[in-house]
């Protein structure tokens, strides 16, 4: 079908290529490289998105026009903000393959800048008197997720791997407390032996840079440890292989579900009248915003958040510091 509609537009010889070709080719070296749930979502955008619109483009006549006019279909598909964006930097990621082989001199798709009224939302933090207080309240129900909320604040850990820590993954000592980040839940979508066709279970971090190990100060160790302690009258037993935040206490070997977690979350959140805006993951951006404001090294940053690259850290604090501009505003 591709060298079909080459011939009849321009008569170009040699080999032509088509989507699937690289789609092949990612599969075969890059999607093992990833989170088995990234996996899974990229398959979708690529089965039910690319490869839809473009099976009967060459690759070598797909242009930064054919990019705008994928955008625009998407956005008619109804799909957010945030799926868009996901779909265009997979099929970037694609197309950038053909560049790396010299089927293309260039990729359209890094020429592709959505307008405004396409663009993702800016990542939403919040105030450091909000932190306080979120802290505060946190504090008070420790017992009820709130051990993990002040861990997102104070760390930047996703909620998954919050969820996953076990007590194993916890030194307490004086001279060198430490939170050892190894797991992270990992929904999968396929029928278990309970029957259900989706579920959770422990996995592997995201990436393998996030596999890490973070420094506790003294603040944070004595929080943890007075946790510990209301735990331990919860349970009436501790040991290494149960969760830190547990599905029950009276089953400290089972992980609390996501949803519950939200659950708490979502209760905080009304107590302190926050907007629904306001999402688990935005404690991970405040933390990374927060950290570079204060001159923490990009790097260092990087290393504790658990990014796979710097730019992915960068991207995080460009698109929450706006504000930050305003005050070099006299320097123009």
């Amino acid at each position: 079908m591709c060298v079909a509609v080459l011939m009849l537009n321009g008569g170009r010889t040699g080999m032509e290529h088509n989507i699937q070709d690289l789609i092949d080719k990612y599969f075969a070296t890059k999607i093992q490289n990833i989170a088995s749930s990234t996996a899974i979502n990229y398959k979708g955008y690529i089965y039910n998105y690319i490869l839809p619109y473009f099976k009967y483009k060459c690759v070598e006549d797909i242009n930064v026009y054919d990019i705008e006019k994928f955008n625009d279909w998407l956005i008619k598909e109804n799909k957010s903000e945030k799926t868009i964006s996901n779909i265009i930097s997979l099929l970037k990621q694609i197309m950038d393959m053909a560049t790396v082989d010299n089927i293309i001199p260039i990729n359209p798709c890094r020429y592709f800048v959505r307008t405004k009224r396409n663009m993702i939302k800016e990542k939403s933090i919040i105030s450091k008197e909000d932190i306080e207080r979120m802290i505060d309240y946190a504090s008070e129900s420790l017992l009820e997720g709130g051990i993990g909320i002040i861990l997102g604040i104070r760390l930047g850990l996703r909620r998954g791997e919050v969820l996953a820590l076990r007590w194993q993954d916890l030194i307490l000592d004086e001279k060198d407390p430490n939170i050892f980040v190894r797991h992270s839940l990992r929904r999968t979508k396929s029928i278990n032996i309970e029957g259900r066709k989706s579920y959770y279970e422990l996995s592997n971090t995201k990436t393998k840079k996030s596999i890490r190990k973070i420094p506790l100060n003294k603040d944070l160790k004595d929080l943890i440890i007075k946790y510990k302690e209301l735990y331990i009258e919860k349970c009436l037993d501790i040991k290494d292989n149960y969760f830190i935040i547990p599905s029950r206490y009276d089953k400290p070997s089972k992980f609390m579900l996501p949803s519950k977690y939200d659950y708490y979350f979502k209760r905080l959140k009304s107590k302190m009248g926050l907007s629904s805006e306001v999402t688990l993951h935005t404690l991970r951006h405040t933390f990374i915003t927060e950290q570079i404001n204060k001159g923490t090294p990009i790097n260092i940053v990087q290393a504790i958040v658990g990014h796979a690259s710097v730019a992915t850290t960068i991207d995080v604090y460009t698109h929450t510091s706006n504000e930050n501009i305003k005050k070099y505003k006299d320097n123009l």
